[in-house]
């Protein structure tokens, strides 16, 4: 078998995929459905739709109606470098070796970026700069954001009963619901890259007053933050499973069932880099090959990358 139903189709301008960050945020492999609905109708061209409104690219530069924004070979999903290198070419005050460092850290064995006459904008650098320059200035929550909290609101509501539905309707909501990812991944992109711009000018200024560790201490005590409150809910279980002596007696152990899910969940494998054309081998998480081989759903994943994970020693 040549490749997989789902296989993504390469990209010339944008060639650089990795397994890095990858393995954490979905099935090993992906169904082709859930791929197929999902990623390429609503998740890949709504982060496309989230890189132009951030200003960094026009919607000519990505293939549509699957734009290169990520990538899942044999069923198993890539990460886009190419394309953050380049919005680091375009960015102000960025570049590749920032974005690369970001995301893979001082790694030696990631190929090196390699310029592009049309990687260079000046029109893109512009309306990058003036997105940061709002990101700084405002004092409010976006109403893009606002808009599209409401907006999530609204879908919840109308959530339907799903036990009544007849499957015609039930596959109909399926598909309108997956077409959500489309707008959601536009906004999330928006907020997450937003969000870096702050620590990004605050970190290396405090880092030149000898204050390395101001920037998360400054940011992280403004508060308000939606998202951490899921990190409080899960401190307030830990605190119950402390208080609990069966529980605690259990964790304290290390049951066979945490040493095996620790044993294949933090391996130590380089960021896997690929220019697609074949599935890496576990002991070729880096390759560039062009070529292609066999590739069927189901087979052993792909080295994935451990580029935030602190590996604990033998």
């Amino acid at each position: 078998m040549d490749r997989w139903i789902t296989d993504t189709p390469t990209s010339a301008r944008f060639p650089v995929y990795t397994r890095g960050n990858a393995d954490e945020v979905g099935p090993a492999p992906y169904s082709p459905l859930g791929w197929s609905l999902t990623w390429e109708q609503g998740i890949a061209p709504g982060t496309a739709d989230g890189w132009c409104s951030l200003g960094g690219f026009s919607q000519e530069e990505f293939s549509w109606p699957v734009p290169e924004t990520f990538g899942n070979w044999g069923g198993y999903l890539y990460n886009q470098v190419s394309v953050g290198r380049v919005f680091g070419v375009r960015a102000p005050g960025a570049s590749p070796h920032i974005v690369d460092e970001q995301f893979f850290g001082n790694n030696p064995s990631v190929p090196p970026y390699t310029p592009d006459p049309r990687d260079e904008s000046p029109g893109r650098s512009e309306a990058i700069g003036a997105r940061f320059a709002e990101v700084l200035a405002t004092t409010d929550q976006p109403g893009y954001l606002t808009d599209f909290v409401a907006q999530v609101r609204a879908w919840a509501e109308g959530r339907p009963d799903f036990q009544a539905l007849p499957d015609a309707d039930l596959v109909a909501y399926g598909r309108t619901a997956s077409y959500r990812q489309h707008p959601t991944w536009d906004v999330y992109c928006m907020v997450t890259v937003s969000a870096t711009v702050g620590p990004s000018v605050v970190g290396p200024l405090a880092a030149s007053l000898g204050f390395p560790n101001a920037a998360a201490e400054l940011f992280g005590a403004i508060g308000g933050v939606v998202s951490a409150a899921t990190a409080e809910r899960v401190w307030r279980l830990s605190r119950l499973a402390r208080d609990s002596e069966r529980v605690g007696a259990e964790l304290e152990s290390e049951p066979n069932w945490i040493r095996a899910s620790t044993a294949s969940s933090t391996g130590c494998a380089r960021p896997g880099i690929k220019r697609p054309g074949r599935l890496p081998k576990s002991s070729d998480a880096c390759s560039r090959s062009t070529g292609t081989a066999a590739r069927t759903s189901g087979t052993s994943p792909p080295t994935a990358g451990c580029c935030a994970r602190i590996c604990p020693l033998a």
